[in-house]
């Protein structure tokens, strides 16, 4: 058969890398980015990546594969936060039912119970599945892309919201200056803000992240990513990080003061983060879902006032071993 597969772990992610650079620059994302997935490393959890090699075709599959309670050695695997899921430079259904049905072997053989797929909106990778996968493939929500090739003037005049333009005039009224960087006073000022804007939410503990984390993005993703700082009167009170992929830029995490939403900080937060996208040759900035899964949502209505463009983010879901997951479920 001439094809191959491998089982990394993050101690191998040098072969992980070459690997992810054999794809085509549109699908080189963040999300398939060893120091990425290696974000969620711990308390039992392991960044892993799955390859099946065959020529010239190539599908990688990253993901975090953790022990399940009340059972000792058996395991569930699902993406990183974010998206992710399996990507191929190939379309070809023969290999892609190949390297699919040697994942699902491989991963009985090492007592995965079940996994959770949180396929890229960007790039519909659930597509490469379809008819192949052996569990659901579910349609989750609508998120936000701006495309960034679009000429700005346009952008402006027919795309943005008259809101949209009102709450951005409002903000250069108000004086609010932009500053995109790495800078250690953007980064004390967004975790003090995200971890407020949390709380202030009500949000659940799985969106609160620990120091460390912060820490290995500034350590090991450098050329991964950007924050976008808003400033009043020298006080920053917005702060966005962004993650960086090839073509793509990701709004990833924010954190606002409360006390200046009316300013129009964050409308203007995300409308300098375009004009450095495009400056910077990016393609697509995603910007994301609402909080729940409705159109009607009004986070979602938020990022709408940027884009006309939406793409849509599909789940997979799949139990392997149906034995082992009907016990926990009993227990």
């Amino acid at each position: 058969m001439d094809s191959n597969y491998f089982w990394l772990d993050y101690s191998q992610k040098d072969i992980w890398k070459d690997h992810f650079l054999r794809l085509p620059q549109d699908k080189r994302d963040i999300y398939y980015e060893p120091d990425y997935v290696g974000l969620y490393q711990g308390d039992g959890a392991v960044a892993n990546c799955y390859v099946y090699v065959k020529k010239n075709d190539i599908y990688i599959y990253p993901f975090i594969m953790r022990s399940v309670p009340k059972i000792a050695g058996y395991f569930d695997i699902s993406t990183p936060y974010g998206y992710g899921g399996p990507i191929s430079n190939s379309d070809d259904p023969v290999f892609l039912k190949e390297a699919y049905s040697c994942f699902n072997r491989e991963a009985l053989r090492r007592k995965v119970v079940a996994e959770v797929i949180k396929f890229h909106p960007l790039l519909s990778n659930q597509k490469q599945l379809e008819g192949i996968f052996k569990g659901d493939i579910i349609k989750i929500c609508p998120t936000v892309y701006v495309d960034i090739g679009i000429d700005q003037d346009y952008r402006w005049k027919e795309i943005y919201t008259h809101a949209n333009r009102k709450n951005i005039n409002k903000a250069r009224r108000n004086k609010i200056k932009v500053n995109i960087g790495k800078d250690n006073k953007s980064w004390q000022a967004f975790q003090s803000l995200y971890e407020a804007t949390m709380s202030v939410n009500k949000a659940k503990e799985f969106y609160f992240f620990w120091p460390q984390y912060f820490e290995n993005i500034k350590r090991n993703l450098t050329n991964n990513y950007t924050l976008v700082a808003c400033e009043i009167d020298q006080r920053i009170v917005s702060v966005m990080l962004v993650l960086l992929g090839t073509d793509y830029a990701h709004c990833h995490l924010i954190g606002t003061d409360r006390g200046v939403m009316t300013t129009g900080v964050n409308n203007f937060l995300h409308h300098e983060l375009i004009l450095w996208c495009k400056d910077k040759g990016y393609k697509k900035l995603h910007i994301g879902g609402g909080r729940g899964n409705s159109e009607d949502d009004l986070l979602f209505k938020f990022k709408k006032n940027f884009s006309d463009k939406s793409a849509t983010f599909y789940i997979g879901e799949q139990i392997l071993d149906s034995g082992i997951y009907q016990e926990l479920c009993n227990k």
